[in-house]
């Protein structure tokens, strides 16, 4: 049945393969379709988690950074505070001293605070007249003081050095002195102002290193100016800020306003030479020339969008950053801290890998089960299709034995073969494209075709012969009494001269043999060609071997070959058919067709229509179908064959128009020399021998038709009998009709091969012609 271009199986019910479809869309789909949803669930249930605590892990962050900022802050007040504060008790003294005893008071003082601030590295003192003294630590733990009157005419520079226990141990002078306070950034600011002020990062000019000052400017009892000043280096400023642990590679740093550094962790990353008004001292450099893009690019973006928190990136990292202004001390300061995001967050790929890991478990033993499931299913539904299968096919089987148990001449030992329900059975049961009944002969030479049934023709035909001479492999290998299957008969050595004589031209691939026994002897064995299924039938083939074996009949007399020297052991037909079945039904004969019906004619047709398969699918060359052609006319010369026609892959000749007793024996002569020609040639060229060659004699029809000039054809029984037998032959061998085989059997050696069916004539026996006597 068919709708427009869609062809229907009307064989299936529609019903039930719905039913099946749902069925394994429910035993697949859905157990996959719940790892699916795990896999999502899970993928979101990641994705979620992974933000979530990005944004905890980054909070979290801030709140650190602020507090190191606070801290930093702290650091910072407690590193110049105790400076400053002494600076302002220092200024308190010194304004209620006398002038006499105002030197000698800020010494003392100032060697004291130094042995208690460590950050301070110097007091400073000087006045409106370029007088000056400085206290500084000296070398192993001295005291150094600096002296310097300026007056009007003289001026001295004096050096007093101390040991750590305050006794004096030397005083040097140093004329090349040309230090001046009053030019100095610390005395020029604190000079304008009563309140404290802070220079920005400058080299010392006797230590030689960079730092700042706090000063204080106050006026004498004597109403002179003075400024009082401590440096404070910032060494140890940059030592703390690389104590601090900011992530595994953050890094915080004091910056002013102008861009300068004024402490770093690496100090030495910060360090110039060159400072101002020309002198050549330690300075610090800028940020954007210590090597350092992160901060660099930081502080810009702080410059530009003032102090806070900003996510800055990289390259193709992202980093954190703070800035934060200093108020405790210094003059416009900030604290700038970067550090790379993963430093704080790390952890949060690291936990959501192990979770990933961990998920991917999940899912590994979800689709596990699911597998184990869907193979359950399967499982399942395989046994119950088995089961139901196997329910048929005992079905099947059971109906076959019934009908076995019906034949009420299953065992009787007055037929002459057995019946042909066995064939039928086993056909039936296998799903065999052909099913037969072979038995030895008593010389264990010869198989003999007891019956043998095409279920697509529904015929039986019987009466086929095998030699062990051509077979000898294929016939141990039945003597031995093994059940066999073999899928490609072609390949199996024990089969592959089987399948070129027998299974090939049928189109027929496996074979499946059970052996017949009769008292305990192998008489001969049920064949299946191309069997479906073999296995769920075993044990009835084998009912039906054992009957078969029983039933064989008296097998005893050989039949090798038929000929006039052997016309005892020959298998005589039972009549001669009439071959003109074509001419009767149209009402046709020689009152008729008149001298066009020719009613003794002989007829050869060799067929070599499969040389690119016998040249491995290469097309044959012209030169061998020339020399093909050549051959068979030279052979029609020599045996004077009258009518000689090529048509497509098959050569016809014919003999016999007139009244010719001789005109059989020379087809057959022309069919013998080119056989044996032919086989020598394809050998020659390396291909098996595929031609065939069919005879048969009998009626036909013959005239010349068309116009000038005018064509012989010839038609009819004799031509499609003698066509089919060629088609059906062996490759290699001649097939012969009854007709022929009458007319040639006293001069030439056959065999028989079985029955055939011819339409509009009926079963009718073949023999194969082997060669003259």
């Amino acid at each position: 049945m068919a709708r427009g271009d869609a062809v229907i199986d009307i064989d299936i019910d529609p019903f039930a393969a719905r039913a099946a479809r749902w069925r394994g869309l429910l035993r697949i789909g859905v157990p996959v379709m719940g790892v699916v949803l795990t896999i999502v669930v899970i993928l979101a249930i990641a994705v979620y988690a992974d933000q979530a605590n990005r944004r905890g892990a980054l909070a979290l962050t801030e709140d650190v950074l602020a507090a190191l900022d606070a801290r930093i802050s702290e650091q910072t007040a407690s590193y110049f505070g105790p400076a400053a504060r002494a600076l302002v008790i220092g200024k308190f003294l010194a304004e209620g001293e006398p002038p006499g005893e105002r030197r000698e008071v800020v010494e003392k003082y100032s060697i004291g605070a130094l042995k208690e601030i460590s950050q301070a590295a110097a007091f400073i003192f000087g006045d409106q007249d370029g007088n000056f003294m400085m206290v500084r630590r000296g070398d192993a733990g001295g005291i150094d003081t600096k002296l310097i009157r300026n007056a009007p005419n003289q001026r001295d520079v004096l050096w007093v050095r101390r040991n750590p226990a305050g006794d004096e141990i030397a005083r040097e002078e140093d004329p090349s002195d040309t230090f001046d306070p009053r030019t100095r950034p610390w005395y020029q600011r604190a000079s304008i102002s009563d309140a404290m002020s802070w220079t920005d990062v400058y080299a010392f000019y006797t230590a030689d290193q960079p730092g700042v000052t706090a000063s204080l400017r106050y006026t004498g009892i004597d109403g002179r100016v003075f400024v009082f000043g401590v440096d404070i280096t910032l060494a140890e400023l940059s030592r703390f800020l690389g104590s601090l642990k900011i992530g595994k590679t953050g890094r915080a740093m004091i910056i002013d306003g102008d861009g300068r550094m004024i402490a770093h962790p690496q100090l030495w990353r910060i360090l110039r030479r060159g400072g101002e008004s020309g002198a050549a001292g330690l300075m610090t450099a800028r940020i954007d020339e210590i090597g350092d893009d992160v901060a660099a690019g930081a502080y810009d973006r702080f410059r530009t969008e003032g102090p806070g928190h900003r996510s800055v990136t990289v390259g193709d990292r992202r980093y954190v950053a703070t800035f934060t202004p200093l108020n405790a001390a210094g003059r416009d300061w900030s604290v700038l801290i970067v550090a790379p995001e993963d430093d704080f967050i790390s952890f949060v790929g690291r936990n959501n890998r192990i979770g990933l890991i961990m998920s991917l478990v999940i899912v590994a033993l979800a689709a596990l089960g699911a597998t184990l499931l869907v193979r359950q299913g399967l499982r399942g539904d395989r046994v119950t299709r088995l089961m139901l299968e196997r329910s048929r096919v005992m079905g099947r089987q059971g109906a076959a034995l019934d009908h076995l148990a019906d034949q009420t001449d299953l065992l009787d030992p007055s037929s002459d073969s057995p019946p042909e329900v066995l064939t039928e059975t086993a056909a039936d049961l296998t799903g065999a494209q052909r099913a037969s009944l072979w038995y030895f002969l008593r010389d264990g030479q010869t198989l003999r075709c007891a019956d043998s049934f095409d279920p697509g023709a529904s015929l039986h035909v019987a009466g086929m012969e095998l030699q062990r001479g051509e077979l000898r492999q294929f016939f141990d290998l039945v003597a031995a009494g093994t059940e066999i299957e073999i899928a490609d008969a072609a390949g199996d050595r024990r089969t592959a001269d089987l399948y070129r004589l027998m299974l090939a031209p049928l189109g027929c691939r496996s074979l499946s043999v059970v052996p017949m026994r009769r008292h305990g002897q192998v008489v001969g064995a049920i064949w299946l060609e191309d069997p479906v299924d073999t296995a769920g039938s075993r044990h009835v083939l084998r009912i039906l071997a054992a009957t078969a074996g029983l039933r064989g009949g008296d097998v005893s007399a050989p039949i090798p070959l038929v000929g006039e020297k052997h016309r005892a052991a020959a298998p005589e037909p039972e009549e001669v058919r009439s071959l003109s079945a074509d001419f009767a039904s149209h009402d046709l004969g020689p009152a008729t067709l008149g001298k066009a019906l020719y009613p003794e004619l002989c007829v050869f047709v060799m067929r070599v229509t499969d040389l690119a398969t016998a040249t491995g699918g290469v097309e044959p060359t012209p030169e061998l179908i020339d020399t093909i052609t050549v051959m068979v006319q030279e052979l029609a010369g020599e045996q004077e064959i009258p009518y000689l026609k090529i048509v497509g892959g098959d050569i016809i000749g014919a003999a016999g128009f007139a009244d010719d007793p001789t005109a059989a024996s020379r087809i057959a002569n022309i069919a013998v020399a080119g056989r044996d020609r032919l086989a020598t040639l394809f050998e020659a060229n390396g291909m098996a021998p595929e031609f065939r060659l069919g005879i048969d004699c009998g009626f036909a029809v013959g005239r010349s038709i068309g116009g000038t000039p005018r064509l012989f054809n010839l038609w009819g029984e004799a031509v499609r009998t003698a066509r089919t037998m060629a088609t059906t032959a062996f490759p290699g061998s001649i097939q012969t009709s009854e007709r022929a085989y009458l007319r040639l059997r006293q001069s030439f050696l056959f065999r028989a091969r079985g029955s055939f069916y011819l339409p509009a004539v009926g079963s009718v026996q073949t023999f194969i012609l082997a060669g003259r006597l």
